[in-house]
């Protein structure tokens, strides 16, 4: 898909500069070209980290920012899952097998006033794997590591972590897409953190 968001990055600022490559596989600027580099959304698929963060600290100068956006590992794919049940305390918490009619009805009730929230369920975080994912009705490629992988990896390319940001949302983003599943979610846990390195 990069070679179409080039032609709509190349729309909008025709004056930009523009190219698609694989930076696992190294780069065709020189060494210590720039000041900063942004990867916003990119590093979870990348099936060599240490790579892409090698090439990366290879053009960037010393002192220079690496600025990576990632989807939390903690809790998205394919760690963790949003579905709706439930809110608590609506009814009591018992064995299937021995609900009572009374309980299914509560239930029911529950559905019919929309008394559900959309909670995550999260699951084997440990283990790094490759998994598809749909994106926008496309099957696409996403590699699950565990944090620690990708804040180690980045320092022994000598990139260093700086901080890190974990955004929630706005009430004012919040009150204007309030049906949006992903505006639910940044308000109960951080889905996108921020990460700031330095070149040392």
């Amino acid at each position: 898909i990069s070679p179409a968001l080039i032609e709509a990055a190349r729309a909008r600022d025709p004056q930009g500069e523009y190219h698609v490559q694989d930076i696992q596989r190294g780069s065709f600027f020189a060494p210590e070209s720039f000041d900063a580099i942004s990867a916003f959304m990119v590093l979870m698929y990348m099936r060599d980290l240490d790579a892409a963060y090698g090439n990366i600290a290879k053009i960037l100068r010393p002192g220079g920012r690496f600025v990576a956006s990632i989807p939390n590992p903690f809790y998205t794919v394919p760690v963790g899952t949003w579905r709706w049940t439930f809110k608590p305390g609506l009814y009591q918490e018992v064995d299937p097998r021995r609900r009572t009619w009374r309980m299914i009805a509560q239930q029911v009730e529950a559905v019919l006033r929309g008394r559900f929230d959309y909670v995550l369920h999260v699951q084997n975080y440990f283990e790094s794997r490759v998994v598809t994912k749909t994106l926008s009705g496309a099957e696409v490629m996403h590699v699950h590591r565990p944090f620690s992988e990708y804040l180690n990896s980045a320092k022994k390319n000598g990139l260093e972590l700086k901080t890190m940001l974990e955004p929630k949302i706005t009430p004012e983003l919040l009150a204007k897409y309030p049906k949006e599943w992903v505006a639910g979610a940044l308000r109960e846990v951080p889905v996108l953190p921020i990460l700031v390195f330095e070149k040392a």
